[in-house]
Formats: structure tokens, C-alpha cells, sequence
């Protein structure tokens, strides 16, 4: 059986983050990005969208909604 990658969920305030390149690979892979961050980084959250995030939230609602984000987001494949 092999393992596939269905959603990433990356923390932007994690240091040495290469945002533009992890987003295009991800893509690249059919991989969605899910991005989040502090509330109060409304221009991280932005660039995180605009680099090619399918949804960039803040962490409180991160941590709030996760089933809804992961269900919404991840790439739902056929058991086989």
C-alpha cells in the first residue's frame, strides 16, 4: 500500500519557511496547502493565499474548526 499526502497543513511562523517553493511543489504533487498563523498576521495570511494556499486561517480558528477545514479541504480519494 502506498501513502499519499491527501492535505498540508503548514504553520507560518515556522522558521526558515520557503513559502513560494513549498506551495508550488505541493501543487505540483495535486497536494492543497492549508496555511495558518497568528490573527494579527493578516499580510502572512495574505501572502500565504496569493502563493497559492487553498485557505489561510488563523490559528484560533485552526484550532476550532479542524475537522471542517480537513473535510473541506483534503483531497478525498476512493478506497481501492
Amino acid at each position: 500500500m502506498e501513502a499519499s499526502l491527501e492535505l498540508l497543513i503548514l504553520d507560518l511562523d515556522a522558521s526558515g519557511l520557503l513559502l513560494e517553493d513549498l506551495v508550488s511543489h505541493a501543487k505540483e504533487a495535486g497536494v492543497p496547502v492549508l496555511a495558518f498563523g497568528r490573527h494579527t498576521e493578516g499580510q502572512a495570511l495574505a501572502a500565504a493565499k496569493a502563493a497559492g494556499c487553498v485557505a489561510a486561517v488563523a490559528r484560533s480558528r485552526l484550532v476550532t474548526d479542524m475537522a471542517e477545514l480537513v473535510s473541506k479541504y483534503a483531497k478525498h480519494r476512493a478506497e481501492t
